[in-house]
Protein backbone atom coordinates (compact mmCIF):
# COMPACT_ATOMS: atom_id res chain seq x y z
CA UNK A 1 0.00 0.00 0.00
CA UNK A 2 2.69 2.33 0.59
CA UNK A 3 3.56 2.28 -3.36
CA UNK A 4 -0.23 3.44 -3.75
CA UNK A 5 0.09 6.76 -1.43
CA UNK A 6 3.82 7.56 -2.24
CA UNK A 7 3.04 7.32 -6.05
CA UNK A 8 -0.21 9.59 -5.64
CA UNK A 9 1.43 12.26 -3.92
CA UNK A 10 4.34 12.69 -6.95
CA UNK A 11 1.81 12.41 -9.07
CA UNK A 12 0.04 15.34 -7.29
CA UNK A 13 2.93 17.53 -6.82
CA UNK A 14 4.10 16.60 -10.37
CA UNK A 15 0.96 18.11 -11.55
CA UNK A 16 1.58 21.04 -9.38
CA UNK A 17 4.69 21.57 -10.69
CA UNK A 18 3.75 21.20 -14.28
CA UNK A 19 1.03 23.83 -14.05
CA UNK A 20 3.35 26.19 -12.29
CA UNK A 21 5.93 26.16 -14.55
CA UNK A 22 3.74 26.15 -17.33
CA UNK A 23 2.20 29.56 -15.75
CA UNK A 24 5.55 31.04 -15.24
CA UNK A 25 6.45 30.30 -19.01
CA UNK A 26 3.18 31.80 -20.03
CA UNK A 27 3.94 34.53 -18.03
CA UNK A 28 7.43 35.38 -19.28
CA UNK A 29 5.84 35.12 -22.97
CA UNK A 30 3.21 36.98 -22.58
CA UNK A 31 5.34 39.86 -21.39
CA UNK A 32 7.31 39.89 -24.10
CA UNK A 33 4.17 40.80 -26.35
CA UNK A 34 2.29 43.74 -27.70
CA UNK A 35 -0.92 44.09 -25.93
CA UNK A 36 -3.77 43.75 -27.66
CA UNK A 37 -1.84 41.60 -30.31
CA UNK A 38 -3.34 38.05 -31.36
CA UNK A 39 -0.27 36.34 -29.42
CA UNK A 40 -0.77 38.29 -26.44
CA UNK A 41 -4.72 37.69 -26.54
CA UNK A 42 -3.70 33.87 -26.61
CA UNK A 43 -1.13 33.44 -24.10
CA UNK A 44 -3.69 35.47 -21.38
CA UNK A 45 -6.47 32.69 -22.50
CA UNK A 46 -3.62 30.19 -21.46
CA UNK A 47 -3.18 31.45 -18.40
CA UNK A 48 -6.81 32.11 -17.25
CA UNK A 49 -7.12 28.48 -18.58
CA UNK A 50 -3.88 27.81 -16.30
CA UNK A 51 -5.94 29.87 -13.07
CA UNK A 52 -9.02 27.69 -13.98
CA UNK A 53 -7.61 24.44 -13.34
CA UNK A 54 -5.27 25.63 -10.50
CA UNK A 55 -8.54 26.39 -8.61
CA UNK A 56 -9.27 23.18 -8.88
CA UNK A 57 -6.17 21.38 -7.15
CA UNK A 58 -8.24 21.20 -4.34
CA UNK A 59 -10.41 19.09 -5.09
CA UNK A 60 -8.11 16.72 -6.86
CA UNK A 61 -6.20 16.24 -3.92
CA UNK A 62 -8.76 15.60 -1.77
CA UNK A 63 -10.21 13.02 -3.92
CA UNK A 64 -6.78 11.19 -3.91
CA UNK A 65 -6.69 11.51 -0.15
CA UNK A 66 -9.77 9.77 -0.13
CA UNK A 67 -9.10 7.53 -2.25
CA UNK A 68 -6.07 6.38 -0.91
CA UNK A 69 -8.39 6.19 2.85
CA UNK A 70 -10.56 3.76 0.93
CA UNK A 71 -7.58 2.08 0.08
CA UNK A 72 -6.22 1.53 3.62
CA UNK A 73 -9.39 0.27 4.60
CA UNK A 74 -9.81 -2.02 1.66
CA UNK A 75 -6.03 -3.60 2.24
CA UNK A 76 -6.65 -3.78 6.39
CA UNK A 77 -9.82 -5.21 5.80
CA UNK A 78 -8.66 -7.80 3.31
CA UNK A 79 -5.72 -8.37 5.86
CA UNK A 80 -7.74 -8.67 8.71
CA UNK A 81 -9.57 -12.02 6.88
CA UNK A 82 -6.39 -13.61 6.15
CA UNK A 83 -6.01 -12.70 2.43
CA UNK A 84 -3.17 -11.06 2.53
Amino acid sequence: MQGGLSNSAIAVLLLILVVAVGATVLQTIQGTQTTDAADYNITGQGLSALSTYGDFFSVIVVVVVFAVIIGLFAFFSMRGRGAI
